[in-house]
């Protein structure tokens, strides 16, 4: 009898540890993911705000060995508003979402850009 309570307390223990463990993994691929998506996506949308001209439609792809996991998707597409008439042509909006482990975690920022002749 006191060897399957020791058992018992065994388990449970064991069962608790590896529900802590999984945590811990889970909140550090969080945290890792909070810190290098907002970079990554500033670094796509730099990209694509110095060659503006290139991008129409939406565009999709990875960054490659050096972050593996990484996905990012663009598109940039003109904004129409009859409050800024004329303006509105000249007016971009510019969308990069980055995910990451098969679209687990997701992270997007939206810019408007003016452009200049």
């Amino acid at each position: 009898m006191e060897v399957m309570i020791a058992f018992s307390i065994i388990a449970i223990v064991i069962t608790t540890l590896w529900g802590l463990h999984s945590k811990t993994v889970y909140l550090n691929l969080n945290s890792q993911f909070d810190t290098q998506a907002p970079f990554l996506a500033e670094v796509k949308m730099a990209q694509i705000v110095e060659n503006i001209e290139k991008y129409q439609e939406a565009e999709e792809g990875d960054f490659g060995e050096d972050f593996s996991g990484y996905a990012w998707q663009s598109s940039v597409s003109k904004v129409e508003s009859e409050t800024l008439g004329d303006l509105s042509e000249k007016l971009k909006k510019i969308e990069v979402t980055i995910g990451f482990n098969d679209g687990e975690f997701n992270y997007s920022i939206i810019s408007y850009r003016l452009l200049q002749e």
